[in-house]
């Protein structure tokens, strides 16, 4: 069963990302404390498969550790490209896959030069909040 294995957020834009066990989730806001907290309703956070951060760090030859993809949440055991346009849950918190979010710039520079290639269509995707709480690193993920 898929589940949460990380959660980050960064204060502001190219800050380092921190990472939180615990994070508190708004409707249609996204995650308290993030740098984009408030300024995207339709697409509020971002989450990625750590399968493919693994395979990516190892294909770039680079040391895989969580918060390098800049995604607020990192997930394994699910298929995250087949949650676009549906609901689900982590924990207590409903989201709503939106769009699938490539790599850019930003991984290249956090990852590694080739990121953007090795992660193309594996970049994880976009999803709204559509009812808020609290998730905890461990949450599973359901349908």
């Amino acid at each position: 069963m898929g589940h949460v294995v990380a959660i980050h957020i960064a204060a502001k834009e190219r800050a380092p990302m921190q990472e939180i066990s615990t994070a508190a989730l708004v409707a249609d806001k996204g995650i308290e404390g993030d740098r984009y907290f408030g300024r995207k309703p339709k697409v509020n956070v971002t989450l990625v498969q750590e399968e493919f951060l693994v395979a990516a760090a190892e294909a770039l030859d680079v040391s895989y550790r969580p918060g390098m993809s800049r995604r607020n949440i990192t997930v394994r055991n699910v298929s995250l490209n087949d949650l676009l346009g549906k609901r689900f849950q982590l924990g207590a918190v409903e989201l709503e896959g939106v769009s699938l979010c490539e790599p850019c710039g930003n991984m290249e520079r956090s990852i590694g030069v080739g990121a953007i290639t090795a992660l193309s269509g594996r970049g994880g995707i976009r999803a709204r909040v559509i009812r808020g709480g609290i998730i905890h690193k461990d949450d599973q993920i359901t349908f």
